[in-house]
């Protein structure tokens, strides 16, 4: 009795971890990003451009899914390879953003990251991310409960592509209205 019980909640285990899985294919319809390597407190190498201040809300997403790069450029930060610190040229993105949510609309931040590195790792990477911006919307004077941060981690790539340009473009956090 025993055992058949066992072998019931190994299959029952092995079923749900199964449903749980993504495929490549899911992954490249989705908008998003991922970074590989330590915990992002460092700064590293890497890049990435990013737009000019001022703030659009709400996500534009063009069909099948996947997000129009350009939609939401004045909404992105940029970060380099396996950082999630604020860099100095998103600053003033950042304090015109801070002047727009401080009149009174609430914000999410999207934390993303490049495809390297595990699932895991980019999560808390993601979220660091986003907690990063945050941080410095709130050092703007912007209410921390105005804001709500959620970390995609390396599930929602903006460019899907295996290198550095496209690696860039996914080691991002993006400032949504709600």
């Amino acid at each position: 009795m025993k055992k058949q019980i066992l072998m019931t909640m190994a299959a029952m285990a092995l079923t749900i971890l199964t449903g749980c899985s993504s495929t490549d294919d899911a992954n490249k319809k989705i908008d998003g990003g991922g970074d590989p390597g330590s915990m992002g407190l460092n700064g590293g190498m890497g890049g990435g451009g990013q737009g000019q201040g001022g703030f659009a809300p709400g996500g534009s997403l063009s069909g099948g899914g996947v997000m129009d790069p350009s939609a939401n450029e004045n909404q992105r930060v940029y970060f380099d390879y396996d950082s999630s610190i604020v860099r100095d040229d998103a600053r003033p993105k950042l304090m015109s953003l801070a002047r727009m949510v401080n009149k009174g609309q609430g914000v999410v931040i999207e934390g993303h990251c490049d495809e390297r590195g595990t699932r895991e790792y980019n999560l808390a990477l993601g979220q660091k991310r986003a907690d990063a911006v945050k941080d410095f919307l709130v050092s703007q004077g912007v209410s921390a409960g105005q804001i709500q941060t959620i970390s995609f981690g390396k599930e929602r790539p903006l460019a899907v592509g295996h290198e550095d340009g496209s690696w860039a473009q996914n080691r991002r956090a993006e400032v949504l209205s709600r």
